[in-house]
């Protein structure tokens, strides 16, 4: 159990055969793992699939002093816990655009994240406010927007499906959560329509590339929530955007 992966269970593996013995229980195992992404993604369920491969493991000559169980769980970082810029700058991108389409990437998160700290601020204060535990995000996974929570979303334990379709509506509503009225469109897809997609841009210029047959590429993130959902509620997941794409042009007559 360490802070940045939950590890059920894991092969050892050694150079020689003789240190085998040294995983005693007790002991601290460092791991460095890499993850590659599957030729053929999305899967059916709009999910991407990883094949995690060790890299190096590392175990200590003795055992370490036991932590007391969950001690990992429950963060103890007192305040706003800031990503590295160079690691928002450096974020891979997540949607791999259509080559036959031309397409323009409107929205990256991390971007976001880099243009907008005071809201990764007001999102981690509500986690760690003890006072309401019943509002906001769980830190199970890394405090929103912190580096431990980007290294979740990059390896896949935070759960994250790709959808595209066609606009089929553009007009001005109400989004959850939101005050202001906000852009949305309805998306038909080949699965099923999404009705009241709010419009991710990093740009402002880029709501205009929001047209009727256009065709938008998205990937949605769910967001576990701090507490089990009440009787009100339908889902223990909060909705988040990774990232969002839209064709230059219509690729449908509306």
């Amino acid at each position: 159990m360490t802070p940045y992966e939950e590890v059920d269970h894991e092969d050892i593996h050694v150079i020689n055969q003789a240190d085998a013995n040294l995983f005693q229980v007790g002991s601290r195992v460092d791991v460095l793992y890499c993850y590659y992404e599957l030729k053929h993604q999305p899967a059916e369920d709009g999910t991407i699939v990883y094949l995690k491969e060790v890299v190096e493991m590392a175990v200590s000559l003795e055992p370490a002093r036991q932590r007391p169980e969950g001690a990992y769980r429950k963060r103890q970082e007192p305040g706003f816990v800031a990503p590295v810029s160079s690691l928002l700058e450096s974020m891979p991108n997540f949607i791999d655009l259509d080559a036959e389409i031309p397409m323009k990437r409107v929205f990256r998160l991390s971007e976001h994240h880099r243009l907008h700290p005071d809201e990764i601020r007001k999102i981690q204060a509500l986690t760690l406010d003890e006072t309401r535990p019943t509002e906001g995000l769980s830190g199970y996974r890394g405090l929103y927007g912190s580096n431990e929570w980007w290294h979740y979303v990059q390896c896949g334990k935070i759960r994250r499906t790709f959808a595209s379709g066609v606009i089929s509506k553009v007009y001005v509503g109400k989004d959850n959560g939101v005050e202001s009225p906000v852009l949305l469109i309805d998306v038909l897809s080949s699965r099923n329509a999404l009705m009241g997609l709010p419009v991710h841009v990093n740009d402002n210029a880029d709501i205009a590339l929001f047209q009727v047959g256009c065709r938008v590429d998205f990937i949605h993130l769910y967001l576990e929530k701090k507490c089990p959902p009440s009787a009100e509620e339908e889902t223990e997941w909060a909705p988040g955007m990774l990232e969002m794409a839209v064709s230059l042009e219509p690729v449908r007559q509306g």
